[in-house]
């Protein structure tokens, strides 16, 4: 992964970077194909 700011010291820190991330990822992806045709 490409990191644009310091490196992460935080594990909890990181850990919520990913579930929002992840989150955010899950949201597009519904959003998009409820958004399709078929």
């Amino acid at each position: 992964m490409a990191a644009s700011g310091p490196h992460k010291s935080n594990s909890t820190a990181d850990a919520v970077a990913t579930v929002v991330i992840m989150t955010v990822v899950v949201a597009t992806v519904s959003f998009w194909l409820a958004g399709m045709p078929s």
